[in-house]
């Protein structure tokens, strides 16, 4: 389950359904039900259509929610570990952080639409469906994959600059705390896969398209990372956030 935590928080940062054959263990139907608003909140809140960053941070308190409630009924069941309790939603549902986006939040929800009309036009729309034509889920192509990262760094870069475009008078920040949000929160989620040694193998499965997420800075063209968490320097350092 843990496993699946983290790549539910891909399609937070990716905006895209990824799903790695083999890799996620048998759980707990306790587990299961605990844990299904989470999967709702992160999949079906325009996570999986889109790559409406700006909708993402709208619905941040949301899915924080459903973290909230899925660790409180996490509590009754049988089991040893806390899936829900890992680096990146700590990050994400932080509540200074959770403050600092709703500072925000009137710029994203009055531009979000103008910015996803500018970025579909210079990026592609994100076409990626994650049901059938009858309804059901299913997983995306490898290629579907690849074109889906390549579109969400595409997006992640036009959304930052198109905001604070936008909202130059009332909320100038607004483009770059964007960009400090989805750094921290991939930078987080590569120490969650580093700490369970998942990494080699999510580089290995995802097509070479998806890895610049796991350089975030390089994912919003701010320079060259490496992939170790043990070797780049913390984006949260790069932003002076944290330090006292």
């Amino acid at each position: 389950m843990y496993f699946a935590t983290v790549i539910a928080l891909f399609s937070v940062a990716l905006a895209g359904p990824i799903q790695l054959k083999g890799l996620e263990p048998m759980e707990s139907e306790c587990v299961t039900e605990c844990t299904a608003e989470f999967r709702s909140a992160t999949v079906n809140v325009e996570f999986a259509k889109t790559t409406d960053y700006g909708a993402q941070l709208v619905n941040l308190n949301n899915t924080c929610r459903a973290v909230e409630e899925g660790q409180a009924c996490l509590a009754k069941c049988q089991t040893s570990d806390n899936t829900l309790d890992i680096p990146a939603l700590r990050v994400m549902c932080d509540d200074n952080r959770r403050a600092e986006v709703a500072a925000h939040e009137t710029c994203y929800m009055e531009k979000r639409e103008h910015v996803n009309m500018i970025c579909d036009e210079k990026c592609g729309a994100h076409l990626m469906s994650p049901v059938d034509s009858d309804g059901k889920r299913r997983k995306p192509t490898k290629e579907e994959t690849a074109t889906a990262c390549a579109r969400s760094q595409c997006h992640a870069t036009c959304s930052r600059d198109s905001y604070t475009e936008l909202c130059a008078q009332t909320d100038p920040e607004a483009g770059l705390y964007l960009q400090q949000f989805f750094i921290e929160v991939l930078d987080a989620v590569n120490q969650g896969l580093e700490q369970a040694g998942l990494m080699p193998y999510v580089l290995k499965t995802l097509p070479k398209e998806c890895h610049m997420m796991f350089k975030p800075l390089e994912f919003f063209g701010l320079g060259s990372t490496p992939v170790s968490n043990d070797e780049q320097p913390s984006p949260i350092a790069f932003f002076g956030v944290g330090e006292k």
